[in-house]
């Protein structure tokens, strides 16, 4: 039910880009950022709580609210860290094919390691979200984890930010 809901909205948001111009793109750009961070425990909830689908989304709505609202960056990060890793890649790849008579069979290597590459960014984002639902539900940081990585990413409204240090 979750994709079908979530499969409606990006339907609703790809018409609204399509046909309202460059205001309608900005409109759907706000409204998919938001949709994005306000849905971004539901997957947890659902499997955790054991909750369905609407009620998931709420509960999602209150996990942000209580402790994500101000640190947003923290969950655009990880695609940050992916971006330059992909255009370095798809330089050297351009780079390679335009100097080798193989185009067709490294065109079809670019393709299964970019796959790979998108496999391997949702791995890494659905751990690290379920561990930051962890933290918001519980406050303790799973053991895996460095303590100051997870408790950075979450503030309550009003608290100053604190310097990160370690790693995962």
């Amino acid at each position: 039910m979750w994709a079908v809901i979530s499969a409606t909205v990006g339907l609703i948001l790809s018409a609204i880009r399509n046909r309202g111009g460059a205001v309608g793109s900005l409109a759907a750009g706000i409204a998919g950022t938001a949709w994005s961070l306000v849905t971004f425990f539901v997957i947890p909830v659902m499997i955790f709580e054991e909750k369905g689908v609407l009620t998931a989304i709420k509960n999602s709505v209150s996990l942000f609210k209580k402790t994500w609202g101000e640190n947003i960056i923290g969950s655009i990060g990880i695609g940050l860290v992916m971006l330059p890793v992909i255009l370095v890649f798809v330089a050297v790849f351009i780079a390679i094919i335009a100097a080798s008579p193989l185009v067709v069979p490294l065109v079809v290597l670019f393709v299964v390691l970019l796959g790979v590459c998108g496999v391997l960014y949702s791995a890494l984002r659905g751990i690290f979200v379920t561990a930051l639902y962890i933290y918001a539900k519980t406050g303790t940081v799973p053991s895996v984890f460095s303590g100051d990585l997870i408790q950075g990413a979450f503030r309550e409204k009003g608290q100053k930010k604190e310097p990160l240090h370690g790693s995962i």
